[in-house]
């Protein structure tokens, strides 16, 4: 490939089929070294938009990859993962809720694994545009962030 053909021309993704997930594509962000996907793999939801596996150009982060083929497998098995402060958090905008109210009510928008027990994971409510971010570390929910009026074609 010719100097002005480089300069000029548009730089392909990097991306690599994972087995079993699908076709992800290598970001750099300058913070963060992930794969990225951003449509549903595996079990995950149709609503389901963005995924990422910590790793770097060689390849995805060998135990953010397990975690993320086990939760894109078993999708629900991250309800779990909601404990007394999600539904503490969830109280002020949707009132008293039990897990059956949030697995019915919300629905699983992302998923981001750094290792097997640090991952992030985003619920959206069905009702109005309010985006749950639970962050996972030790395999506890330890941070929940929640956004409204945050996402685009909801």
């Amino acid at each position: 490939m010719s100097f002005l053909s480089k300069l000029f021309g548009e730089n392909k993704p990097n991306t690599k089929q994972i087995d079993g997930l699908g076709e992800f594509s290598y970001c750099d962000d300058g913070t963060d070294k992930y794969w990225a996907v951003d449509q549903p793999v595996g079990d995950l939801p149709v609503k389901f938009d963005f995924g990422a596996i910590s790793g770097g150009l060689e390849g995805p982060n060998i135990w953010a990859l397990e975690t993320f083929r086990n939760f894109s497998a078993k999708p629900d098995s991250l309800y779990a993962y909601i404990n007394e402060m999600v539904f503490s958090k969830l109280e002020a905008k949707f009132g008293v809720l039990t897990i059956e109210d949030v697995q019915s009510r919300f629905y699983l928008k992302s998923l981001t694994c750094t290792s097997k027990e640090e991952f992030e994971f985003g619920i959206h409510s069905n009702e109005s545009d309010i985006f749950v971010e639970l962050f996972s570390r030790g395999g506890v929910v330890t941070e929940v962030h929640i956004d409204e009026g945050c996402c685009e074609n909801v």
